[in-house]
């Protein structure tokens, strides 16, 4: 049985990841009008996302990562833009948001972060998934599924 997509893990720099116009978190149940790759990687747009983002709750995220490192337990998962060779964050948005504000802060010198974080920031472990147009939105909506919405997969023991 083929699944028509393919995952690869590859490294990249968190400057090569874009944050996704197009991610659930950010309709807060309204319609939503699809932003098209070469729009989503625009300064103004990535600006707009990481401020949607920030009403997330970025600030636990950040400070975890600041005194924990950027853990890859759970992997960033992404697409290739259609517009570029920059990379669409298709999972993860909330991380990669996060750490994109740390290394900011830290370029702009409202904190100093440690060298193992700056190394991180060059050197991260993503998940690139590759096939058609809707083979990979197949697969997006799956992840998100899994998890975002159904919660524990296994049967919890009863105390008694």
């Amino acid at each position: 049985m083929t699944i028509g997509y393919q995952l690869k893990d590859i490294a990249v720099e968190i400057d090569d990841l874009i944050l996704d116009a197009n991610n659930y978190r950010l309709r807060n149940g309204h319609e939503h009008e699809e932003v098209s790759d070469s729009k989503m990687e625009t300064d103004n747009m990535q600006k707009e996302v990481q401020r949607l983002l920030a009403k997330q709750k970025l600030g636990d995220l950040k400070e975890s990562i600041k005194q924990n490192g950027f853990l890859e337990v759970d992997r960033i998962v992404v697409r290739q833009s259609s517009a570029s060779q920059k990379l669409i964050v298709i999972e993860g948005n909330r991380r990669t948001a996060a750490f994109k504000s740390l290394i900011l802060d830290d370029k702009e010198h409202r904190l100093q972060l440690g060298e193992n974080l700056k190394k991180k920031s060059k050197d991260i472990n993503v998940v690139l998934i590759s096939g058609s147009p809707e083979q990979i939105a197949s697969y997006s909506s799956t992840l998100m599924g899994i998890r975002h919405v159904s919660g524990l997969i296994w049967p919890l023991k009863s105390r008694h």
